[in-house]
């Protein structure tokens, strides 16, 4: 039996929507053991709340007593997202909390230090989407305020956002502005999440990791396991590998693809 991972990264669940793939969640949480867990913000959906609400399926519930348990032991830190934007207000108005914050640094077994941050308060100049794509984009976000998305069988906004040219831009632009702030940071990588889209590579002599979201399939979290590899891993039982020998400049990055 392999040993747990080191650590557990994962983001964007957006729970209380009707929108997370909590089942396959639950299922990944199961197989994939860790000692310790990183929330990277957008967990919980306030913002979601504040319209409508909240909805959890019993996944849902199961996801949210094991993150409860996690931390009962310990074994949990949370980052706050933007959707969690009146947790952050009562943070900042209230005694420091040991196991909620903005961002922290990640020390791997190797020795990288990370940083590590749900991503949006870093500024990225917006990108302009043609009219279709803003038109499909706004009747996704409106049939999904009337809890008809799920029914109709519609992509999430953010996934339909990500299959467009002006989405993929944003998406670019805003992996590069989270990198720069590594660079500033004078660490060696950054681990966000916000724009739902999972990335795992070596960029510009800096480890960029994304944790995606669980609001559309196949669903991602990251881990650094028990030898201080990296590693990208899908709902859907997908596996891509980073090996810390690709800090000495050479990309050495593998991906495993379940049927």
């Amino acid at each position: 039996m392999s040993l747990p991972h080191r650590c557990l990264f994962l983001s964007d669940l957006h729970l209380g929507t009707g929108r997370t793939r909590a089942g396959a969640l639950w299922t990944l949480l199961q197989r994939e053991p860790s000692e310790r867990v990183v929330l990277v913000g957008d967990i919980l959906d306030l913002t979601s709340w504040q319209q409508r609400q909240p909805r959890f399926s019993k996944a849902e519930w199961q996801v949210l007593q094991w993150l409860l348990q996690r931390h009962r032991a310990g074994e949990l830190v949370w980052l706050l997202g933007n959707h969690e934007q009146a947790l952050r207000d009562w943070l900042g108005a209230s005694a420091a909390c040991s196991w909620i914050s903005e961002q922290l640094t990640y020390t791997s077994l190797h020795g990288q230090r990370l940083l590590v941050t749900h991503g949006d308060q870093l500024d990225c100049q917006a990108i302009s989407f043609n009219r279709g794509e803003e038109l499909a984009i706004r009747l996704c976000h409106r049939l999904e305020s009337q809890h008809l998305r799920w029914n109709l069988k519609l992509p999430s906004p953010s996934a339909l956002a990500m299959g467009t040219r002006g989405g993929r831009r944003l998406i670019s632009r805003f992996h590069s502005a989270q990198l720069e702030a590594a660079r500033q940071a004078g660490v060696d990588g950054i681990i966000c999440g916000h724009s739902h889209g999972a990335v795992l590579e070596q960029r510009d002599g800096l480890l960029l990791i994304n944790t995606g979201c669980w609001t559309h399939p196949p669903g991602t979290v990251v881990v650094e396991t028990a030898c201080g590899s990296w590693e990208l891993l899908s709902g859907s039982g997908g596996r891509q590998q980073w090996h810390p020998e690709a800090a000495s400049g050479h990309t050495n990055v593998s991906s495993v693809r379940a049927d």
